[in-house]
């Protein structure tokens, strides 16, 4: 079976001791989805922007740091061997997914602040229709737990990557009322709003 999901982890649990994208796969293992993710470290943005436009997979999950600023939005990489940051912006994905067979049913940024708009944008621009990512500064657990129930919806119980949003979200808000991150959804570069009880 072809994978479906691609974890891109672009942080080195090297530097860090800690991998967002890493405790995802082996919850997604767990879940018994072994078989239909990939999980593949990409430090470099080069090796990243490469990684992105030549996927074949239905979802892409990008681990990372976010940054916003003066200069817009942006996803933080690690170099391979000094542990420091590189930025890609929005406009460094520009020209993303030429071969439109390639792109990607919906990209998770899973990066503080990577759900403004210039970054949104710029992913929509390439082709891709849903994006997910949170609006505010976010925590590695409870970003690999809200993915980890946004994944087991949209693969285990066959929901759209909506029904999947609207369920983690609402899961996530119950059970953990004050988690950080304010995940959004986005359709064709437009946030849906999820509404409780809905």
């Amino acid at each position: 079976m072809k994978p479906r999901l691609l974890i891109l982890e672009l942080t080195s649990e090297n530097f860090e001791g800690k991998s967002e994208g890493k405790l995802l796969y082996e919850l997604m293992r767990v879940l018994e989805h072994g078989d239909r993710v990939e999980y593949r470290k990409t430090l470099g943005k080069e090796v990243f922007l490469r990684a992105l436009d030549d996927a074949e997979h239905e979802y892409i999950h990008v681990s990372t740091h976010g940054m916003v600023g003066v200069k817009g939005t942006g996803l933080e990489i690690q170099r391979k061997k000094n542990g420091r940051f590189m930025r890609v912006r929005a406009r460094d994905l520009q020209g993303l997914w030429k071969d439109k067979a390639k792109v990607p049913k919906l990209v998770v940024l899973s990066a503080c602040h990577a759900g403004h708009k210039d970054m949104i944008d710029a992913l929509t621009s390439a082709g891709c229709g849903s994006i997910i990512a949170p609006i505010r500064e976010t925590d590695w657990g409870y970003a690999a737990a809200f993915s980890a129930l946004f994944y087991e919806a949209l693969m285990d119980h066959g929901r759209s990557p909506w029904v999947s949003f609207k369920n983690a979200r609402l899961g996530m808000d119950t059970a953990f009322p004050r988690s950080p991150g304010r995940w959004r959804f986005y359709k064709n570069g437009v946030p849906l709003p999820v509404k409780q009880g809905k």
